[in-house]
């Protein structure tokens, strides 16, 4: 029983890719129409985000989270956030995709320019660059101070992988805050409880349907840290998605940890 189990969680992996491949297909012609002009970039993500809902749906994979405030007011009025979440499954960049509002994007590692679905993202809305690289490094944290001035919002794992632990989360980078603090845009601490327990890693160890659940905090301004305070603010929201992260943990019964491969999305 406990074979056909787990034979079941593997299949559903390949079940699972196979539905946001299919979506991805289908909605081409309109990510290719859209990625042709920056004008457009804003309905891009929107499509952005309805691949990642219809993949969902399909997968038997459905979202249920909670807001401490309504952000929706303030995004209408073209004021940029920076989202700032947990990192325990591939599936973290379908969530946050949902929760992230007005334009966004996302912060990654060059090859994933040469990933066949995303590359056409990194190549328009999202920003890549080699981790090992000061200067490249310093490229992109520059061009996306600039994103976030333009109004659109940053949307970052701090992380930097996936965790091998969860609820545990890794140490922060710094990168998210100090750019916060430099631009006064206010951080959104958002705390993914469960997504590992679907699919953890990159469902190497299986994976299921089920409910992801999620809790969005409200947002942190940065007119209350000096600039080079970033370390201060960084403790504060890890602390406010650990707290959170231990509180829903703590309400389960006891779970495998899984060892998961790094993912390319980060600071």
């Amino acid at each position: 029983m406990l074979a056909l189990k787990q034979l079941i969680k593997k299949v559903f992996v390949f079940y699972n890719y196979f539905c946001f491949v299919l979506v991805f297909l289908l909605l081409f012609p309109f990510i290719f129409i859209l990625s042709r002009k920056k004008t457009w970039y804003a309905h891009l993500n929107k499509i952005r985000k309805f691949w990642a809902f219809l993949g969902c749906l399909l997968s038997g994979i459905f979202m249920e989270g909670e807001w401490e405030s309504d952000l929706d007011l303030e995004a209408k009025s073209s004021r940029s956030f920076i989202f700032c979440s947990n990192h325990m499954s591939y599936l973290d960049t379908l969530v946050m995709s949902q929760i992230a509002r007005g334009p966004f994007f996302y912060m990654g590692k060059k090859s994933l320019e040469r990933n066949p679905i995303l590359r056409i993202f990194f190549k328009t809305v999202d920003i890549a660059f080699e981790r090992e690289s000061k200067t490249d490094s310093y490229r992109a944290f520059k061009l996306a101070g600039q994103y976030l001035m333009e109004g659109r919002s940053l949307v970052i794992f701090p992380e930097g992988s996936i965790s091998s632990h969860p609820p545990k989360l890794r140490s922060f980078k710094s990168g998210a805050f100090k750019l916060a603090i430099e631009k006064g845009i206010p951080i959104i601490p958002v705390s993914i409880l469960n997504s590992w327990d679907t699919f953890y890693g990159n469902g190497q160890n299986g994976a299921k349907p089920g409910i992801i659940h999620y809790f969005v905090h409200n947002p942190i301004y940065p007119e209350n840290f000096s600039i080079g305070g970033e370390e201060d603010l960084k403790k504060k929201v890890f602390s406010i998605i650990q707290h959170k992260l231990n509180e829903y943990s703590e309400s389960l019964p006891s779970h495998d940890h899984w060892s998961p491969e790094p993912s390319g999305l980060m600071n």
